[in-house]
């Protein structure tokens, strides 16, 4: 399914990809039927006397269960199509938020963490862009190496695949990573 290199094949018609999607949008539409009926209530009880506050909340509940339920269905859309890469027992070990350090041919912006996720698997290491792979290479085609504790680079072979920096300020950097790749052997100390 996947080669060397190669992005990972997404198929939108994935039982997962469906699965994920309506789970996804259920469970945004019982927050915003649960959650935000109960705050207009609590936050103008005043309007529970004159009648209208469960004129309001309803009308609330509707709006926010439609609105919690889309987006709910989007991430869980997102979330299948890349869990439908995944092999047989592969499973995923985490995600990060990161910035590459070009991005679209300028320097990558601290908002583009909002795109890109490396994930690691308990076979490969993905990069992909929103619900784009941008590619997938198994642990054993792969070296990471930090630079200053900010800055991963990954290869494969003497080629630099990627060099990425952490979207957010994690108190142990890339720590959490390395280790993983030392234990498969394909960390490299800088």
């Amino acid at each position: 399914m996947v080669s060397d290199g190669a992005g990972a094949a997404v198929d939108p018609g994935d039982p997962r990809v469906r699965r994920a999607t309506v789970w996804g949008g259920a469970g945004g539409a019982v927050m915003g039927l649960a959650v935000v009926p109960y705050g207009v209530l609590q936050t103008v009880p005043d309007l529970l006397h004159l009648g209208i506050g469960p004129v309001l909340a309803g009308a609330a509940a509707v709006a926010s269960g439609a609105f919690f339920g889309w987006i709910g269905a989007r991430w869980g859309r997102a979330t299948g199509l890349k869990d439908s890469t995944l092999e047989g027992t592969e499973t995923v070990l985490a995600g990060y938020a990161v910035v590459p350090l070009v991005v679209d041919g300028r320097p990558g912006k601290p908002s583009d963490g909002e795109r890109f996720e490396l994930r690691t698997t308990t076979r490969r290491l993905q990069l992909w862009d929103r619900t784009d792979c941008l590619w997938s290479h198994p642990w054993s085609a792969v070296h990471l190496a930090t630079v200053k504790r900010e800055l991963l680079v990954v290869g494969h072979g003497d080629e630099v695949i990627a060099e990425l920096t952490l979207r957010h300020d994690l108190p142990h950097g890339w720590d959490e990573l390395m280790i993983g790749a030392r234990r498969r052997g394909r960390a490299r100390s800088s």
